[in-house]
Parts: structure tokens; C-alpha cells; sequence
């Protein structure tokens, strides 16, 4: 069982905390949007009809809500099942929270002032006035942005091993020696023209140590580099002991690894707003 630091379970703690509180208000305004859709389509049915334009706004809007809703509500889940792994000195989850509530807020006001717009025009009898205003913004299905920002920064080094089914012995071979792997920020030109995998070999050209340098995982474009090199990585320890050959296989690999943890993560992503 992993043990974690004060400063980590503090962390985890108030990002529990934030998410509680934050889904027992999103719930709070769901039910109120939800009351007032109601009020609006009786509203609407005594003054008007049932089968007019309103009406059908009316349900749109109740539909679009929730769908939002929904996705919302994923996100704060895989969040917290995500908790107990993130790396909080690169990833201010509550701060992503912050974020991703004020686009609630702001998504929230605007139903809310379209249903109040029908009930005003309702009260005056005037059906032309129920018109709804174009959206000024976009919601959390139209911008996924930051779906994208809370997938690439959750996605950790156990992530990669898991997906890669590295061997414990071989990770274990990796960090035994601190010089084998590198972390560099991917911040610069000057660091990415670093990353790769390099091998040392004797005087018979036999692979006899692997040194790994990769960037800090921030995003998925970060992870894909970690994804290739830690295959190439693998494969060059699968033959240590032996001559370099076989260069276009541990390329091609790689590059199939790639592949097959970017379409994960899409799935991933496409599954949050399922």
C-alpha cells in the first residue's frame, strides 16, 4: 500500500472536500433549473399552449441542461477517483475545479434568464418576447478544452507502466540507478531535442546499460512521449547483453504504442461525455 506525506493527504483531503461541496451546490441549482422548467411549461400551457414554439424551447432547454449536467458530474467523479494519484505541485486540481465551476455558474445563468424570459412573456402575454438570446459562450460540451487539461495532467507514470505491461523487474532495473532516467521540463526547444533513449554499449557493441530522457507529464502530448521512449526503453533492456540490431522493429513498436494510448485516452475523453 502506497504510504503518502502529510502535504499529499492534506492535499487529497481538501480536493475530497471541494468536490463534495461543489457537486451538493451543482445539484442545488440542477433542482432548481428543474422547478423552474416546470413553472415555465405550466405557465406557458395556461397562457399559450402545450404545442407551440415555447413548449419546444422549454424542453430543449431542460435537455440541454442536463446533458451538461451529466458531463459535469463525470468529470468531478473520474476527479475524485483520481485523487489519490495526482501530482498536485504540477496539477492544481481545485484550482481546475474553480474553472470548471465558473463555466457551471456561467452556463447555469443563462438557462436560468431564458426560462425567466418565457415567464415574462408569459406574464405579459406576449409570446414573442419568450424568444431565447443566443448563447455568448460555450459550454462544457462545446469547449472541451478543459476535459483535455484534467486527462493529460491525471495520467501518471503508473498509467504508462500499466498500459505498456512493463515488468517490475524492469522497472526496478530503470530506478535502481538514478542516472538511467531523466525528467526534463517540456518547456523549451532546447530540452524536447533531448528526449529519447540512448544505450551504452562494451567493446563487442553489446547493449550493456539504457539511459531514458523524457519529459515531466503535464499533458497527453507529454505522455505520448513518455509512452514511445519508455517502449523503446523496454525493448532495448529486453536486449542488453546483445548487439544493437533490430532498430527499425524497436521504432516501429514504439510508434504502435503511441498509437494505442492516444486512442485509450480518446475513449477516455469521448466516455465523459457518453
Amino acid at each position: 500500500m502506497k504510504k503518502y506525506t502529510k502535504n499529499q493527504l492534506e492535499d487529497i483531503y481538501e480536493l475530497k472536500k471541494t468536490i463534495y461541496y461543489t457537486k451538493k451546490m451543482w445539484d442545488s441549482e440542477y433542482f432548481e433549473i428543474g422547478l423552474r422548467c416546470i413553472s415555465a411549461y405550466i405557465k406557458n400551457a395556461k397562457v399559450f399552449s402545450i404545442d407551440n414554439q415555447i413548449a419546444l424551447d422549454i424542453k430543449n432547454i431542460w435537455m440541454e441542461y442536463k446533458n451538461i449536467k451529466k458531463v459535469e458530474n463525470r468529470i468531478l467523479h473520474y476527479l475524485s477517483k483520481k485523487a489519490y494519484s495526482i501530482d498536485y505541485s504540477s496539477f492544481p486540481a481545485e484550482e481546475f475545479i474553480l474553472d470548471l465551476d465558473e463555466l457551471s455558474n456561467q452556463t447555469s445563468d443563462y438557462y436560468e434568464s431564458a426560462l425567466e424570459d418565457i415567464e415574462i412573456a408569459c406574464d405579459m402575454q406576449q409570446e414573442y418576447r419568450a424568444k431565447r438570446m443566443p448563447r455568448k459562450f460555450d459550454t462544457i460540451i462545446e469547449d472541451q478544452s478543459l476535459v483535455e487539461e484534467l486527462i493529460g495532467n491525471t495520467i501518471t507514470e503508473k498509467d504508462i507502466a500499466k498500459f505498456l505491461k512493463l515488468p517490475r523487474k524492469f522497472i526496478k532495473f530503470m530506478k535502481k540507478d538514478s542516472f538511467r532516467i531523466y525528467q526534463l521540463e517540456n518547456d523549451n526547444e532546447e530540452h524536447q531535442a533531448f528526449y529519447g533513449v540512448n544505450c551504452k554499449t562494451d567493446n563487442q557493441e553489446n547493449i550493456i546499460d539504457i539511459k531514458l530522457i523524457v519529459p515531466i507529464i503535464v499533458d497527453l502530448e507529454t505522455a505520448l512521449i513518455n509512452i514511445s521512449e519508455y517502449q523503446k526503453a523496454y525493448e532495448l533492456y529486453q536486449r542488453l547483453g546483445a548487439k544493437l540490431e533490430e532498430e527499425e522493429q524497436i521504432t516501429d513498436s514504439a510508434n504502435q504504442a503511441k498509437s494505442g494510448f492516444e486512442k485509450k485516452y480518446g475513449q477516455l475523453k469521448t466516455s465523459l461525455y457518453i
